[in-house]
C-alpha cells in the first residue's frame, strides 16, 4: 500500500511540474540572456517589439495558439539584410519557466533556435 501511495505522489508531482503558466509572458518585458544577442523584448496586447542595443528593432503580431505557444508574424523590421521578411511567420514555444527565467524555442524557416530570457516586468 505504501508503494502505491508513493507512486501516486510521484506521478502527481511530475504532472504538476510539467504544467506551465505562461500568462505572465503575454504582457511583459524580457532581457536576452544570450551573450551574442544584446536585446530586450516587450510583449503587450499581442504586439511584440524586440529592440537591440544599436537601436534596430523587429516588430510583430502575436497570435497565442496555446497557453505557452504562439505564432508570430513579422510586421516591421529596421535591421538591414534581416533574414525574415515582413509577413513571415515563426513559431514560439515556451519550454520552461523557472522563477524569472524563461527558456523558449523558436522555429523559423525550417530551423529551431533556443533562447533564454529574464522576465523583468
Amino acid at each position: 500500500m505504501k508503494n502505491i501511495f508513493l507512486l501516486l505522489l510521484l506521478i502527481s508531482s511530475l504532472s504538476f511540474a510539467q504544467s506551465k503558466d505562461c500568462s505572465r509572458l503575454k504582457n511583459c518585458k524580457l532581457e536576452s540572456l544570450l551573450a551574442e544577442d544584446k536585446s530586450y523584448i516587450i510583449i503587450k496586447n499581442n504586439e511584440y517589439s524586440q529592440i537591440y542595443d544599436d537601436g534596430n528593432f523587429v516588430k510583430a503580431k502575436i497570435n497565442w495558439i496555446a497557453n505557452c505557444e504562439a505564432e508570430i508574424t513579422i510586421s516591421e523590421v529596421s535591421i538591414p539584410d534581416f533574414s525574415l521578411a515582413t509577413g513571415e511567420k515563426l513559431n514560439l514555444k515556451i519550454d520552461k519557466i523557472t522563477g524569472d527565467i524563461a527558456e523558449c524555442s523558436v522555429k523559423m524557416q525550417g530551423e529551431t533556435y533556443n533562447s533564454k530570457f529574464k522576465i523583468t516586468k
